[in-house]
């Protein structure tokens, strides 16, 4: 499964979250998917649909990874944590490109 078919091959690697152990998510079992960069349209829809942080955390970590927010419930903390890391990452890299 490989959410990052619209993600640069260049870019694929450096998007790519690996599990601490394989998942199941989309009826496929997985240890890495790649997550693509969030777009303002991602926000917007995201926003439209949660009603907490949390629901809209989900949702939007779901829409990157092409997986539906509710199939993220079963993944573990750890997991779930690794793909939050990188979805932060796309904000931290506007900050620090934005400091120099």
């Amino acid at each position: 499964m490989e959410a990052g078919k619209a993600v640069s091959t260049g870019q694929t690697e450096k998007n790519r979250v690996v599990f601490t152990n394989p998942v199941t998510l989309n009826g496929e079992t997985v240890s890495s998917i790649v997550m693509r960069e969030p777009t303002v349209a991602d926000m917007r829809a995201v926003d439209k649909q949660g009603s907490t942080d949390l629901e809209r955390e989900i949702l939007m970590i779901g829409r990157l990874i092409g997986v539906p927010g509710e199939e993220l419930d079963a993944l573990s903390v750890s997991n779930y944590k690794r793909l939050q890391d990188k979805y932060a990452s796309f904000f931290a890299s506007v900050g620090q490109a934005a400091a120099r």
